[in-house]
Order: C-alpha cells, then structure tokens, then sequence
C-alpha cells in the first residue's frame, strides 16, 4: 500500500535521529567530556526520556492490537519534531573535519557553547523550537557561566 509506505518513509528519520542521540550520549556524557558537554548530555538525556516513555506507551498499544501506523504517526510528531531539533544541533556540535576526515578531538567548553549557538540563530523559527533550544543552552551553558562568575 502506498499510503503505508509513505507513512513508514516519515516515520524512519526518528530511528536515525535517537540512534545520534543515544551515540553521542555514550561519547560525551562522561565527565572527562568537559562540564559543558556533561551538561548539555544531562538536558539531552532528560528530553530523551519522553521519547523513550513515547515507545513504551506505543508498545502498550501493539500489545493490546490498537496499534496502527496512523496512530503511530499521530503520537510520534511532537518527538520527531523535537528530535529532528536536536539532531540539528549536534550535528553542528561535531568537530569539524579535516582532509574530509573527522577530527578526533571534541568541541568543547565555549567552542560547544559557540556551535550550540550559532545552530540555534539559524534553527529558531517557532516558538517550539526556540523554547527547546532555550531549554538546551540554559542547561549547558550554566557549568561555563558558573565558572566564570568565579
């Protein structure tokens, strides 16, 4: 069916999204990462915890066979929505690339907090999203800012 696969087709970008999510949590939310990467980790993992609780409630419905790819679709928005933000902005946190090759070496402190930013400029069109992005930057940018009202 056509319509289905379409709905599959919109429904694919969340599995690349979270596995990004979940990739970048276990590279920096270690502490050796810099307090600014353990902060934003902390705020992504936060968010992610709704996505999380998203599935397992879906799960509840499969089990119970009220599940369809429509419904699927309609409970899935708000987090596709909020994890295609977040994918956004780490692509824009990965180090930049030399010779066509990654750096080794992560961005961080105020340089993380800078790509954060400058992401965040170009990606604030609506109220959702600046408030998620608002929400991000608070969370990681206090560590920096506590540092430097010392």
């Amino acid at each position: 069916d056509i319509a289905q696969k379409d709905i599959i087709k919109r429904l694919l970008p969340i599995c690349t999204y979270y596995a990004q999510l979940s990739s970048f949590l276990q590279q920096h939310q270690e502490y050796e990462s810099g307090v600014v990467a353990h902060a934003l980790c902390s705020s992504l993992h936060d968010l992610s915890k709704d996505y999380l609780i998203l599935v397992a409630q879906l799960e509840g419905q499969h089990r119970q066979g009220k599940l369809t790819l429509q419904r699927i679709w309609y409970y899935i928005q708000p987090s596709l929505a909020t994890l295609t933000v977040i994918s956004k902005m780490l692509r824009a946190c990965s180090p930049p690339s030399h010779n066509n090759k990654p750096s080794d070496s992560p961005l961080t402190g105020g340089a993380l907090l800078n790509a954060l930013f400058i992401c965040g400029l170009e990606l604030s069109c609506d109220e959702q999203t600046k408030a998620l992005i608002q929400y991000i930057m608070q969370r990681a940018a206090a560590p920096y800012l506590d540092i430097l009202a010392q």
